[in-house]
Parts: C-alpha cells; structure tokens; sequence
C-alpha cells in the first residue's frame, strides 16, 4: 500500500493547481501531488504489447510486489 498514480479528463482547473502547458495539452496538478512528483517524467511509450503512458519519478523510494503503489522518502 502507498501512493498509486491516477490521471484523467477535468473541465475545471483550481486556483492552487500547478499548470503546466504544452502544445495541445495542459496538465494540471493539485498542491497535495505536486511534491511527490516533481521531477517526475511523464511519457507515452510504444511496444510489442501496445502503448501506454509511462512514469518515471525520481521521489520514489519503494514499490509494492504488484507495482501498483509506490512511497515517497
């Protein structure tokens, strides 16, 4: 058990979001998220088995055996 990432589609940005803005998209990120990911690459990656968004965050300190949850230092 831990932190598990979760992203989605939303009409309304709060005042307290970090908003970051590219070509075609803006991310949003709520102020109790953003230390547990800043830093944090978000890509999206192709192979053999399809493609997916990928994460890869250098705040975190351990994974759960399904890889699922993550924690944070």
């Amino acid at each position: 058990s831990g932190f598990q990432y979760a992203m989605g589609f939303d009409d309304t940005i709060e005042e307290t979001d970090f908003v970051f803005e590219y070509p075609g998209l803006k991310i949003a990120i709520d102020q109790f998220s953003m230390p547990y990911v800043n830093n944090a690459e978000l890509d999206y990656v192709m192979d053999f088995m399809g493609g997916g968004f990928t994460i890869r965050n250098p705040n975190v300190t351990g994974t759960c055996g399904c890889g699922n949850s993550f924690s944070c230092g």
